[in-house]
């Protein structure tokens, strides 16, 4: 399965002081992360976006209902902050993360779509009829 996530940083509001929005969303380890970054900012929604593409696969993987608690997803960066993990019910999700000016924008895949073989290709009048 497949799960991304954009962060349009042109219209996010101020968060990483917010210490109650923090407890909410954020485990001790990330909080710390987040309160002790040279831009806090950028690594709350970093972890966010994380979070949110490795619910969207993890959802999908196992057909759960839409309910995300934010506190089942740890997160963890590597040192260039462009490549992480996360951790839920047992699970480790690889996330890449592409920073630009605008956005953050997270990815992840599992095996299990790949591991699909497609014996005939498709038609283009199967995908419209």
């Amino acid at each position: 399965m497949i799960g991304n996530d954009i962060i349009d940083l042109k219209i996010t509001n101020r968060r990483s002081g917010n210490q109650r929005y923090l407890d909410k969303v954020f485990n001790e380890h990330e909080k710390l992360a987040i309160l002790d970054s040279r831009n806090p900012e950028l690594l709350l929604w970093t972890y966010w976006s994380m979070k949110e593409a490795a619910y969207k696969a993890h959802q999908r993987l196992y057909n759960l209902p839409r309910r995300l608690n934010p506190l089942m997803f740890s997160c963890t960066l590597d040192s260039s902050n462009n490549f992480g993990r996360v951790n839920t019910s047992g699970v480790t999700y690889e996330i890449d993360v592409e920073y630009a000016s605008e956005y953050i924008y997270s990815t992840t895949q599992h095996d299990y779509i790949f591991n699909k073989v497609y014996k005939e290709p498709i038609s283009r009048t199967q995908i419209t009829s």
